[in-house]
């Protein structure tokens, strides 16, 4: 059966580019597939080519998602389109539980041992909350154990050398000994955590040939879905298990890796082609989900990163409506503005937004009016963030001065100036004898200065009793001292700011205490109501997805860039990586958008992003025009297949203009070109030169 056959029998309507990814069956290929562009429809009519016109056997086709509902959805897809038969036989995995069947394939053929069992949450949280207590002398929040975990997986993922774990520690926070420690703990336990499935089934199958060839030959061809997501190690197996056959199709693209975090490594589609020689880059260019206006604008926001393959966004759908910019004052007036977008919203209607809290006052406001919505989260970490719980406990104390325990848990944040172990002797003497604890401090052997700290915070505890909620979080930034301990440990912190916007709505403080309670609350028990257009979520939980129209909430300097930055020849690689991801997420952000983008304009602090996105064009007589004119294009051709770039070598973009080679880097196949404009671009030379994205002057 010929590929016309097929579809002819399925009745697919594939354009050419994705005819063109269904019928490359044999050997590496990486196919780039940009956002609404029918990626998964490609990658599932390909498996039904390989299975039906191919006579590829199902069971020998190992396809790889990065959730375990993303490869039930595609097996779902499968069998709408080819039904149950074959669907069954395909072996659709996530990388975690394709190692979970290597190792237990080790013990059971190899080893001869029981494996060891992945460790319960509750089982690692008491673990890492006793080493924490242990190394630190700070008791953990529930935010801190997240964290902690998350930079343990982040690690593995990575695979860091201990020297390069060693460099994460610093004098307050030992990382290095915590995950060692966490590690020797579950190894004496015989368990493992779920990052460490990936290193022990990489180490059994370089350790074991026949274990690798048995894999080998049970999967003769690779697919990879998400592959913009799959961390470092992951592309490690994944190269191994392809073996010389190099029979793998990796679908992606690096402009939607927004997973950095979670260690993902969208390097590997850089290199592709050196990771497997012979390699075809094939693209999905074409987005069937958005108005034109939406596919132009993420065109030209994501036109300013360098570390990504030159790829066109084109649109299938016309320009209709115009993207909706709306300029707020301030923080305040943005959730004004949604609370009457809520209360009148008929459409389906997505607000994004990259941290959960940006969320926090709006459904605070939702809640309060009992506007249904739909939240993608349960989890909200602003809850048990450090400063949250310290301006609860600081409160706490204020209202029940006896309570020493709250009060121990803050002093070390507040303007006091005075030793830990000397707040612990009051603390101690305040629970045997019933007196308050700051009497007690005002008491002890202190100096002068520090004795001024203590009354001074003394007598503001008295006077915040009367204070409305509001207040009461001004004097404690402002005048306690705990100002000071923000700026110095978190000093681009939103949640003050965000608490404040709460204290805002209610008077007192008991009752300020009582709403944060009931909010969280509320958020981890609501229950979805699929009936409301109204949807929140952060662009992360959004990938994927669609929707009708779309606001983008705080697209600000500080949030989304977190770290603006200028980015020139001497700027910190690290630094420019994290902008590009941000950069990423703001991409994505406005390709989940089909019909209609509307984005907050801050005006008091309005983002990098913005002013890109909506940079005008230079009139035709400006300087900057004239650099990039198009009758500067004359005498341009070309370049050989063959071209080598050489420094201060002068090319041509058709998006950027002209620019000088900085450098070249043979092993990546990439070159650098400062544009200009005082853009750098990473490029990578083969596709640049065959595509005709760059241009030599003649």
């Amino acid at each position: 059966m010929n590929f016309s056959e097929f579809s002819n029998k399925y009745r697919l309507r594939l354009n050419a580019q994705q005819s063109e990814a269904v019928c490359m069956v044999n050997g590496p290929v990486l196919l780039l597939a940009v956002p609404g562009s029918g990626k998964t429809t490609t990658l599932v009519s390909r498996l039904g080519y390989m299975i039906e016109a191919c006579s590829i056997a199902p069971e020998s086709i190992l396809t790889v998602t990065y959730t375990k509902a993303a490869a039930m959805d595609m097996k779902r897809r499968f069998c709408r389109l080819f039904g149950d038969s074959a669907a069954g036989r395909i072996p659709f995995h996530t990388i975690n539980s394709l190692c979970y069947h290597i190792i237990r394939d080790y013990a059971g053929t190899i080893s001869g041992n029981r494996p060891f069992d992945v460790a319960s949450e509750d089982v690692r949280s008491q673990i890492l909350r006793e080493l924490y207590i242990r190394e630190t002398k700070e008791y953990p929040t529930p935010a801190d154990l997240d964290d902690l975990k998350t930079q343990i997986s982040y690690v593995k993922n990575m695979m860091l050398t201990e020297q390069e774990i060693k460099a994460l520690d610093s004098p307050a926070y030992p990382f290095s000994k915590l995950l060692a420690g966490c590690d020797e703990a579950l190894r004496r336990r015989s368990l493992m955590d779920y990052d460490d499935q990936m290193i022990y089934a990489l180490r059994f199958l370089r350790a074991y040939p026949a274990l690798l060839q048995r894999y080998r030959s049970r999967f003769e061809y690779l697919c990879v879905d998400e592959a913009q997501d799959t961390s470092k190690i992951q592309h490690a197996l994944l190269r191994l298990l392809a073996g010389e056959r190099h029979n793998i199709f990796m679908v992606g693209d690096e402009d939607q890796s927004i997973y950095g975090f979670r260690a993902a490594y969208p390097e590997a589609l850089m290199q592709f082609e050196t990771d497997h020689p012979g390699a075809k880059v094939l693209f999905l260019e074409q987005n069937f989900r958005s108005d034109a206006n939406i596919v132009g604008l993420a065109d030209k926001v994501i036109r300013h990163n360098a570390d990504r393959r030159e790829k066109q966004l084109l649109a299938t759908r016309p320009a209709k409506n115009e993207i909706k910019k709306i300029p707020v004052p301030h923080l305040k007036a943005q959730y004004a503005y949604l609370m009457k977008l809520a209360a009148d919203c008929k459409t389906q209607t997505a607000i994004l937004y990259r941290d959960n809290e940006s969320a926090i006052p709006l459904i605070d406001q939702l809640e309060r009016s009992g506007i249904p919505y739909i939240s993608k989260e349960r989890e909200y970490k602003f809850f048990s963030h450090r400063i949250v719980r310290d301006i609860r406990d600081i409160l706490t104390f204020c209202l029940h001065p006896e309570d020493a325990d709250a009060f121990e848990r803050v002093a070390m944040r507040l303007g006091l100036y005075v030793k830990k172990e000397t707040v612990h002797a009051a603390v101690t003497q305040a629970k045997r004898s019933g007196r308050r604890v700051l009497d007690l401090l005002s008491e002890a052997d202190l100096s002068g200065y520090q004795l001024r700290n203590v009354r001074s915070v003394r007598t503001h505890f008295q006077k915040m009793r009367r204070d409305t909620a509001s207040y009461a979080l001004n004097r404690i930034r402002s005048y306690m001292g705990y100002g000071d301990y923000l700026e110095k440990n978190y000093p681009k912190e939103r949640k003050t700011e965000l608490l404040q916007l709460l204290a805002d709505s209610v008077n007192t403080i008991p009752e300020f205490l009582q709403r944060l309670e009931t909010l969280e609350k509320r958020v981890q028990e609501k229950k979805t109501d699929v009936e409301s257009p109204l949807i929140l979520s952060t662009v992360h939980s959004a990938k994927g997805l669609e929707y009708d129209t779309v606001y983008l909430l705080d697209i600000i300097d500080g949030v989304l860039p977190e770290e603006p930055l200028r980015v020139t020849r001497n700027a910190d690689p690290a630094a420019v990586r994290k902008l590009e991801e941000d950069r990423r997420l703001f991409y994505v952000g406005i390709t989940r958008a089909k019909n209609r983008l509307c984005i907050f304009e801050r005006q008091d602090r309005s983002s990098m992003f913005l002013r890109e996105a909506f940079a005008q064009d230079k009139p035709a007589g400006s300087a900057a025009a004239k650099k990039t004119a198009p009758e500067k294009r004359t005498g341009l051709e070309p370049l050989p297949p063959d071209w080598e770039p050489l420094p201060e070598e002068t090319v041509y973009h058709h998006s950027f203009g002209k620019g000088a080679v900085q450098s070249y880097s043979p092993a990546e196949d990439a070159v650098t070109i400062l544009f200009l404009s005082g853009q750098i671009k990473k490029l990578d030379r083969k596709t640049a030169v065959e595509r005709k994205l760059l241009l030599k002057y003649t």
